[in-house]
This record gives structure tokens, sequence and C-alpha cells, in this order.
């Protein structure tokens, strides 16, 4: 079925459907946003210009609010109204090109976005400006770029690493990493998604490698025991599988 009889005169970088399949949501190199209401007849488009530079990301929500990133160095939340547009913003830290913004996801309450080094903030919606920041001892989320964010209910965000290729686990309300586990050390993390029932998620690496991670503190132990004990430093292992130092540097 056609959908779009006046295409737009932009060329379309991104797309993204709402979950319940109601809305789609596309991004242009030159920051515009396309939103299409996909249960009407025919499918309404509305445009608006929210971002100075390309958009990176976007996800959209079931009640159509949609939240983007671009490498204007900026995050932007997003309500479509009948005749306006209400819109939170949030700027990336760093000079130049360190502030691009770059993966993101959107839930019900809260949203994670990161930008081109690594670093990684949890964002209200309601609380425009304001973000606290996803902090490993590196000083930020990963080594490199964040390809891939995925949120899980309650309060679990994970992180996949561009350089580091390990998918990071997060608790959203109080940002502190709850446990990491190595992919593939040669292989970015690319690409992250939820079960349906929210008790997993699956992880792509660039290397075509997909592992299934149980979002529970427990199979995430048992996923990194599975791995060689040398993808592990000793205090890695003392943080996520609770061994004393020697037993840790011994298996190391």
């Amino acid at each position: 079925r056609l959908i779009e009889h006046a295409p737009p005169t932009q060329d379309i970088t991104r797309l993204k459907l709402s979950s319940d399949g109601r809305r789609a949501v596309g991004a242009t190199e030159e920051g515009s946003l396309l939103r299409w209401d996909l249960s009407s007849r025919p499918a309404q488009m509305r445009t608006w210009r929210l971002h100075k530079r390309e958009t990176m990301c976007i996800d959209v929500s079931n009640a159509g609010e949609v939240l983007s990133t671009s490498m204007d160095g900026t995050a932007v939340f997003s309500r479509l109204g009948a005749d306006s547009v209400n819109t939170a913003a949030w700027e990336g830290d760093g000079p130049g090109d360190e502030k691009w913004m770059e993966s993101c996801a959107l839930g019900e309450d809260r949203a994670i976005v990161s930008s081109s080094t690594g670093r990684a903030w949890v964002i209200d919606p309601a609380k425009p400006g304001v973000k606290s920041e996803l902090r490993h001892r590196i000083g930020a989320a990963h080594v490199g770029s964040i390809n891939s964010i995925a949120l899980a209910a309650p309060d679990i965000a994970i992180t996949g690493g561009m350089v580091d290729g390990r998918a990071r686990i997060w608790n959203t309300r109080t940002q502190r990493l709850l446990a990491q586990l190595p992919i593939n050390s040669q292989s970015a993390v690319t690409a992250l998604l939820i079960k349906p029932d929210g008790k997993g998620a699956y992880i792509l690496a660039e290397s075509g490698e997909l592992r299934l991670l149980p979002l529970s503190m427990q199979g995430i132990q048992k996923a990194i025991r599975d791995r060689t004990s040398a993808e592990l430093s000793p205090p890695e292992r003392g943080e996520l599988l609770g061994e004393d130092a020697d037993e840790a540097y011994a298996r190391y």
C-alpha cells in the first residue's frame, strides 16, 4: 500500500516505527524530522526542523513523542500538537565534534542519549537541560562511540561500545554500572534488542556474533563466566563475579 503520494524533497537517512505500528518518524541530513500517522487514510505527514545539522538518531513512543539527536550537539524531545511543536533540549559537552549527540533510546518516563566520545546521560523529558551521566572508572560510559542503547524495565539500560566491544548494563535511577559483558574485543557491538517479555536482550556484534543476555544478575554472571578468563581483568573479575584478589589473579 502506497502511504506517501507526495514524498519529501529532502533525502531521508533514518526511519523509526513506534512499537504499536501507528506512527513512523524519518530524519534528514538537514536536521528535519518527518512524522507519519499511519492509522489515518491516507497517512498524514508533518514536517518540522529541530536540528541545524544531520540527525543521528530518532526514537518514537506510541503516543507520538519523539527523541532525536544530532551532529549539532543537541538532543531534543518533542511533542507534536495539532498546530505546534513543544520541545525540550539538551546539549552535549566538549568542543567541536566532541559535542555530537549520537545514539538514543526513549522510554515511558526516561531516556538515554550518548555523545561521539562515549559519554552517556539519563534525561527526564520533564526537565529540559538536566542530564545525569552514566560513568565508568574510565571517565565515560565506553571507550569510543556508543553504537546502540536499549532500555529495559525497571530502571535498566544497556549500552554497546564501538571500540571496546563490550555491552554494559546500568541502573538508570542511580546511574551505577551493574555489570559489563565482553562480546568481542575485535568487533563493535552494533545492535541491541530487548525481548518482548523484557527478560533478555539480544546483542549483535559487527563480526556477526549474536548473543542472548538474560536480564538478571545471575544470568549476567553466568554469561561472563562462560567467556575465557583472559577477557576479564582481575579487578573486573572481582567487581563482576565477586572473586577475591587471589582467586581473580589465579583465574586470569
